[in-house]
């Protein structure tokens, strides 16, 4: 290369790009294919996966790129640049809340495994399975404004009876992936019974629908995707929110 046109610096960033693409795509399908499997073996070194927190930024970028364009598309402000983010980051909050109460569970029967590594885990569930679950929310939006004319995609009382099937499978089928595979890694890196990692995901929604039972009598709160809270208010019980 004639060293007077200088640093090709386009085409190295475009590779750098396509690089963390590729590691990205397949720590996603490593872990989404055997979670317990990846669980065991990042904990270890035995993996090629990206960094928990390059991973959460490459899966960033396309939820919140998604989230402006949906925002766009919808009319609405989300806050610019920052909002899109903030609208991005929050399912993963919650994906590393539900998380941590999912290590003290297993702390508590006797695992060793750090609390970093745990975290670890929801990141990676949360930026694959986590994602996907995303985009279905997002499309639920766009079919119902294909029906209804709005992008309220939790409302079914304005789409039609015969489509309610769709908008439940594209919601609930997802978010069973989710808290599956988390559950799955969460064993494999603890190295739990599978009794004990589900009651762990049991345990930690159920901490984690009545801490947001308070938010929510408090604050008006969205973490953009299904979570349950606690009904503390007339008859106490369990709701779902988006």
């Amino acid at each position: 290369m004639d060293r007077r046109d200088g640093p090709d610096w386009v085409r190295e960033a475009a590779a750098a790009v396509r690089h963390d693409i590729v590691r990205f795509a397949a720590t996603v399908w490593q872990f989404s294919r055997h979670p317990r499997r990846f669980g065991a073996a990042w904990f270890a070194g035995q993996t090629q996966a990206l960094n928990p927190i390059g991973y959460l930024s490459t899966s960033l970028a396309v939820s919140a790129a998604v989230s402006a364009l949906v925002s766009a598309l919808r009319g609405a402000s989300d806050g610019g640049l920052w909002g899109s983010l903030a609208n991005a980051t929050l399912p993963y909050t919650y994906y590393v809340v539900v998380g941590v109460v999912c290590h003290g569970v297993l702390r508590l029967g006797g695992s060793p495994r750090p609390l970093r590594a745990s975290v670890a885990i929801a990141l990676f569930a949360g930026g694959g399975p986590g994602l996907v679950l995303t985009l279905a929310i997002y499309a639920t939006m766009g079919l119902h404004f294909a029906l209804a004319g709005s992008f309220h995609g939790a409302v079914l009382s304005d789409v039609p009876p015969w489509s309610a099937p769709i908008f439940l499978v594209l919601v609930y089928v997802p978010l069973m992936l989710l808290l599956a595979t988390l559950a799955s890694g969460l064993r494999g890196l603890h190295d739990a019974t599978r009794l004990r990692a589900f009651v762990a995901i049991v345990v930690a929604l159920v901490i984690t629908a009545a801490i947001f039972g308070v938010l929510h009598a408090m604050f008006d709160l969205a973490f953009n995707v299904p979570h349950l809270v606690l009904r503390l208010r007339h008859h106490v019980g369990f709701d779902i929110y988006f």
